[in-house]
Parts: structure tokens; sequence; C-alpha cells
């Protein structure tokens, strides 16, 4: 399946340091997708979550790895790999919307986070970023 052009979602780099994230911690709850990003601050260690809401699957793998979907890059990518994109063009995203009877439009995700060695592929109707305590 072609994924089309990427666009940028969320840019890590306006928080996250340099060398990336501390830890990622992934957990489901129904239909929501929710992912701890852990990375150090100015003096203690800080938490950022990301929310995906109405997922109807998701992929969280090891960073290099096995590619187990079967997805075309027919574009060159434009969005860089440690920051949120979507491909609003999927024809993945574009089977799953068609799937499901609901009527929400279902968007094709992808991450990597570096420093912790995952890539993280999400299929979602949204996707917001919350600011932890």
């Amino acid at each position: 399946m072609k994924l089309g052009r990427d666009v940028l979602v969320i840019d890590t780099s306006a928080w996250l340091p340099e060398y990336g994230e501390t830890t990622v911690d992934v957990a489901t709850d129904g239909r929501e997708l929710s992912v701890i990003i852990e990375f150090d601050g100015e003096q203690v260690l800080e938490r950022k979550k990301l929310v995906f809401t109405s997922v109807c699957s998701f992929t969280y793998a090891s960073f290099p790895g096995v590619a187990t979907a079967a997805f075309e890059h027919d574009q060159a990518h434009t969005v860089p790999i440690d920051a949120l994109a979507e491909y609003p063009d999927s024809e993945a995203a574009t089977a799953w919307t068609r799937h499901f009877p609901y009527g929400g439009r279902v968007r094709h995700y992808r991450i990597y986070f570096l420093s912790a060695n995952k890539s993280l592929t999400v299929f979602a109707c949204g996707v917001t970023l919350v600011d932890m305590e």
C-alpha cells in the first residue's frame, strides 16, 4: 500500500533534548493509545504524552528492525523521522476508514524514537500532545 506524502503533526525537536528521549512507555485503554515520553528537563525529568483516539491498529517495534508492513514509500519524506508525521494520502488509512461504519476518518501516523530504538505506526482518528506534571 502506498503512503503518499508526509505532513508534520508534532515537531519533537521543539521540546526534546538533542539526544532524544529517556524512556517511552506505550499503553492502551479501550480504543485509546497513550505514549508517555520521558526526557531530561533543565532540572528534573519531564514527561509529555501523545494520546491517539479511536485507534484501530498500531505497531510498536524495534528500530532498526524488520519491516512487517507492506508500505510503499512512493514519495520523498519531508518530515524528520523523530517527529510525528501523518500520511494524509495513505492507502491503508483509506481502507481503514472504509472498513468502519461510524464515519470517522482514520489517519495514518508514524514516529521513530531514536534513543529508545523504537518505531511507532498508528491508525487512529486523532492525536493530541499533553504536558504531564
